[in-house]
């Protein structure tokens, strides 16, 4: 695999900066559509961005200095993992470099002795259990397409139109765990009339939780770079697929209850994971052979 260019890295490195701007943009969206299903006005567009600077504006008291370093290494961390994306890198390293960032996360909220952290952290697990064999399915799924696990040749190799319905279903399941969406999101809370209030992040405050927000938030971004990659040589095409994906993610969080942990891994595995399955024997029975590394 040919190392990527200098002007390669420095865009890929300038896209993972911009990233969180995106998705800040598209959860204040998020906002928007329940608020009109519910025939309401809703926040501003940009209010995801307003509460990151306003948290990032207040005092710095990390709870424990620990968690404090292992949420500044989750941060950095996913950043890396979408940079290698972004840079055409190598799939499966990019998806094991995110498994690593993920893992610091729950690492950082398990530092402290909250009873609400510690139940957060254990289905923190549960979901990266249910994660991370699907983002691996889906990187030899569009290895068997390209041939290879390089992200420059996935981009450059024919859309795997055949196996795109199902894994459509896979990445779906992938964005509404990352973005925190019912029946997801078990391991912590937006509303404060659920069971858990904010789980994993009890502890977490000011810039340390707006450095956990943006963990979070490349996390999100990196199933959203995935997704367009099923179609990246017709970019409207898609932004398309990202956004009905995204669309789909959003009605499920209304209309859903949140799962237990057991039903949230079922419905990962039994969903995503079964489409993931089928998405990669139609991709290698239409091109007949394996991903080179």
């Amino acid at each position: 695999m040919t190392p990527p260019s200098l002007l390669v890295i420095a865009l890929a490195l300038a896209g993972a900066a911009v990233a969180p701007i995106v998705v800040g943009l598209l959860l204040g969206v998020d906002r928007r559509v329940p608020a009109a299903m519910q025939l309401r006005v809703g926040p501003p567009v940009l209010q995801p961005l307003y509460d990151l600077t306003k948290l990032a504006a207040k005092r710095n008291l990390p709870v424990d200095r620990l968690a404090a370093s292992l949420l500044v290494a989750h941060a950095i961390v996913a950043a890396g993992a979408l940079a290698i994306l972004l840079a055409g890198g190598d799939l499966i390293v990019a998806v094991l470099v995110l498994g690593a960032a993920q893992v610091l996360f729950i690492l950082a909220a398990a530092a402290v002795e909250s009873p609400y952290a510690q139940i957060g952290v254990s289905r923190e697990i549960v979901l990266l259990l249910a994660v991370e064999p699907l983002l691996l399915l889906v990187a030899v799924a569009y290895g068997s397409v390209a041939g290879s696990f390089s992200v420059a040749a996935v981009a450059a190799a024919p859309p795997p139109l055949l196996a795109l319905p199902t894994l459509g279903l896979t990445l779906g399941v992938l964005l509404a765990v990352s973005l925190r969406k019912s029946p997801f999101d078990l391991a912590t809370s937006h509303h404060g009339h659920q069971e858990l209030v904010k789980g994993s992040t009890t502890e977490m405050a000011g810039p340390w939780l707006a450095l956990a927000e943006v963990g979070h938030w490349y996390e999100a971004a990196f199933v959203m770079v995935l997704i367009a990659l099923a179609a990246v040589q017709a970019p409207i095409v898609a932004l398309i697929l990202v956004a009905a994906t995204y669309l789909v993610a959003v009605v499920a969080d209304n209309t859903m209850p949140r799962a237990t942990w057991r039903a949230a891994l079922a419905l990962a595995w039994g969903l995503g994971g079964t489409a993931a399955v089928v998405a990669l024997v139609v991709a290698r029975l239409v091109n007949g052979g394996g991903a080179e590394g």
